[in-house]
């Protein structure tokens, strides 16, 4: 009997000494390395038609993360324009021989991110970002490496697991130079080290 009391004490007490423990972890900021994950869908507004059609998108954002509210890091993104020229057709086939109605974008951006809380682990993100997106084929001989920026926001949810949040993002890119403005729609999928 005073065996089974033993152990039954030292199961007690670990699993109380596991509930602290992940209480703990949950309350922290997150502050260290982190990496986001988007996977979605791309379109383009205006051009030749109103709109282009969907495409897959991808990023990927290495980063760090300095509290619980903001993070920084380095995004490349990839994605492309399908059946939508960056210029009106004019007729003119020579004109319109490089105005190309797909084409390929990769990006590489800079971005700030900071959580306004909008409750018990529930928070709105507000992601600036900006750098460059190379072009493949280049539309209308305008350069191959252009300047972009943007913004994002949706949905968030910060998880019991330490460093992990789930969310959904609007993101809006305006492509310089070709004068492309680029929408994504993606689940967002973050994790702090």
């Amino acid at each position: 009997m005073v065996k089974i009391k033993k152990e039954l004490g030292g199961v007690i007490t670990f699993i109380a000494s596991f509930l602290f423990t992940f209480n703990i972890y949950s309350a922290e900021p997150y502050t260290g390395l982190m990496s986001e994950v988007n996977p979605g869908l791309f379109f383009t507004i205006g051009g030749n038609r109103s709109y282009s059609n969907s495409e897959p998108y991808f990023n990927f954002i290495l980063g760090y993360s300095f509290n619980k509210s903001s993070m920084a890091g380095l995004s490349f993104a990839t994605s492309m324009v399908s059946n939508n020229a960056v210029e009106k057709k004019t007729g003119d086939l020579e004109k319109d021989k490089v105005n190309y109605d797909n084409f390929t974008l990769i990006f590489t951006n800079l971005a700030y991110q900071y959580k306004i809380s909008a409750g018990t682990d529930i928070f709105i993100p507000i992601k600036l970002f900006g750098g460059g997106v190379l072009l493949s084929p280049v539309p209308n001989n305008k350069g191959s490496f252009l300047p972009d920026f943007g913004l994002a926001t949706g949905i968030g949810y910060d998880s019991y697991r330490k460093g992990l949040r789930l969310g959904v993002e609007f993101a809006f890119s305006y492509i310089l130079n070709i004068n492309t403005k680029a929408v994504m729609i993606y689940p967002s999928i973050k994790y702090v080290f």
